[in-house]
């Protein structure tokens, strides 16, 4: 199991996050929860931050897709740029943003202005939830290859490769996502 706060991998028992100490038992709760949750705002009336997904446009190319940056927040998913580099070990390339530790990206992310990173950035797209018809994360097994997610809107269908990033292996991602992105779009999501 997994924490829906931080994404650290807790025991299946455990009361509470061992890394930031969020209640695990109320996330399952929320989770059973045949209804979405109306949308909550912190006290400045910002969006708050839920998920972190770091992904590749999949544009058809066999190389250079578009490395992004899917920031989920309780009423929308931001897909902001990334930069693709060669590894300085030759082992391939990574996205820029995943320099960064998971942990940090979200630590930063939770103070983060999702408006005004949208104002400041003109190639940040946003998805409303409502907007959303489906989205499809892969089922848990292993990956020879990097696994697929999409995003089915009323206008666009985007089209996505998931990125993994520190040590963590798809199967671990596909196994957080799966825990954490339900709750927020509820029957919009199709595991398969």
């Amino acid at each position: 199991m997994f924490c829906p706060n931080c994404g650290n991998k807790t025991e299946e028992k455990a009361l509470f996050c061992s890394d930031c100490g969020t209640k695990l038992n109320a996330a399952e709760e929320e989770q059973s929860s045949d209804s979405m949750e109306t949308p909550t705002f912190d006290t400045d009336g910002k969006e708050d931050f839920k998920e972190l997904v770091h992904v590749q446009l999949n544009t058809g190319k066999l190389l250079g897709n578009p490395a992004k940056v899917l920031y989920l927040t309780n009423r929308n998913i931001y897909m902001a740029n990334g930069v693709i580099f060669v590894a300085p070990d030759g082992r391939g390339a990574v996205a820029v943003s995943e320099l960064l530790t998971e942990k940090e990206m979200e630590k930063e992310a939770l103070t983060m202005d999702f408006n005004e990173l949208a104002a400041s950035d003109p190639e940040v797209v946003i998805i409303p939830y409502d907007e959303i018809i489906n989205m499809t994360i892969p089922k848990k097994k292993k990956f020879m290859r990097a696994p697929p997610l999409t995003i089915e809107t009323s206008s666009e269908t985007y089209n996505f490769y998931l990125s993994k990033w520190d040590d963590h292996k798809y199967k671990d991602k596909v196994e957080r996502y799966r825990n954490t992105i339900p709750p927020l779009l509820g029957d919009k999501v199709t595991i398969e």
